[in-house]
């Protein structure tokens, strides 16, 4: 009786197997059914069935279905519930539910918004935890910069603003941003402008109307005033020449005039030898005190150039001759790769040693015959020679 029942079951999986096999060989909807089949189609709705295509199976009990994107559905997990930004909101800390993406949402207006007073402006996100942007308080007279926030015009009408002022070419140039407002949002646009033209060139992004090209060096002439002989006679007084420059042509010119340093009654070698008063007659008394006039500095100057010291390289210096005289020598480092050390000696006097960045140094010297200008070796540094660019050496003599 056992075997006759094991045999029994065993006919029975065989018949059930092949009856389960046979459904799927009907390869179309109408003999499925013929057979009393049931056809099952791969996406149902947002779903997909657990054979991955279209089938025939024995009963709607063998066709079940769950979410598939392939079929149409927005997910079948959370990961696939991406962040979201649309033009004022994120959409965030999606979750997956009946195939569909569930969100919370928050605020995020783009940069540039105005709202409630407040600017917003900067880079903007909208990731897991909601939305990222910056915001600032509009106070009055502000516009809202949809890169920098609350801004206000420096100076110019409110909607503008001028920064970044610069020289380009003989003339001032600066960046211009221009703004276009409503009580919702601003935009923006930003662009090179002129802002003013300069005839006697300009000068750290400003007109000076003293200035000259020198060389392709902007100069300011009036820094040559002053007297430039020692005291003379002319007729029985003394004098001393001054010149008076200014640019013309692109170049400093100057005009001579004699200023009188002291009236006599007779002159030699520059000096009096009756003194007289400086504003008339001192009634012959040549023991009254001579009148106290105020010493000017007689000026040279030196246009300058780019002094070098490398290995590959050798060196060029720049060297001023001060015809052993006492004074101040002030310089302009305009360019420099702080590769070596400035040095500035005065004969065998060391004036200034250092790596100085761009600007201007002055330095006092006494009784020296040359001012010159080295810099130490570029070293291990062998591809490139250390430079500085030494320009506008003005000597003033004491």
């Amino acid at each position: 009786m056992k075997h006759i029942l094991v045999l029994v079951f065993a006919l029975a999986a065989v018949s059930a197997s092949a009856y389960a096999f046979s459904y799927d060989i009907y390869g179309n909807k109408g003999t499925c059914e013929d057979n009393n089949g049931f056809w099952c189609y791969r996406c149902q709705g947002t779903g997909e069935n657990i054979f991955n295509k279209d089938t025939c199976v024995a009963s709607s009990l063998n066709c079940t279905y769950s979410c598939s994107t392939v079929c149409g559905a927005g997910c079948s997990v959370n990961s696939q519930c991406a962040s979201n930004l649309t033009s004022d909101s994120c959409q965030y800390a999606g979750a997956c539910s009946s195939c569909n993406c569930v969100y919370a949402e928050s605020y995020c207006p783009q940069n540039g918004t105005i709202a409630n007073g407040f600017c917003y402006y900067g880079a903007r996100y909208c990731g897991y935890t909601g939305c990222s942007v910056n915001k600032c308080l509009l106070a009055t007279d502000q516009v809202c910069d949809p890169a920098t926030g609350c801004v206000q015009g420096t100076g110019q009408p409110i909607g503008e603003m001028y920064e970044d002022y610069r020289c380009s070419g003989s003339d001032v140039y600066a960046k211009k941003t221009t703004y276009m407002c409503n009580a919702t949002a601003c935009s923006y646009s930003k662009y090179d402008t002129l802002v003013e033209r300069c005839p006697n060139g300009c000068i750290d992004g400003q007109c000076d109307d003293g200035a000259c090209s020198l060389n392709g060096l902007v100069f300011d002439c009036n820094r040559l005033d002053g007297f430039y002989t020692g005291r003379y006679c002319n007729g029985n007084d003394v004098y001393r020449e001054y010149r008076n420059y200014t640019c013309g042509n692109n170049e400093c010119a100057f005009v001579v005039k004699e200023i009188l340093q002291e009236s006599c009654s007779k002159c030699s070698n520059g000096a009096c030898t009756v003194p007289d008063s400086i504003n008339g007659n001192n009634n012959g008394n040549e023991n009254n005190q001579q009148p106290e006039t105020i010493p000017l500095y007689e000026k040279t100057l030196n246009i300058g150039k780019r002094i070098y010291n490398g290995w590959l390289f050798g060196h060029g210096d720049l060297v001023v001759s001060t015809q052993g005289r006492s004074g101040t020598v002030s310089f302009t480092v305009t360019d420099t790769n702080n590769f070596g050390a400035l040095s500035v000696t005065a004969d065998t006097n060391t004036l200034f040693y250092g790596k100085p960045g761009k600007g201007t140094i002055s330095v006092p010297f006494t009784e020296a015959n040359t001012i010159i200008f080295t810099t130490t070796s570029s070293g291990w540094l062998f591809f490139a020679p250390a430079t500085y660019d030494i320009r506008y050496v003005t000597v003033e003599y004491a």
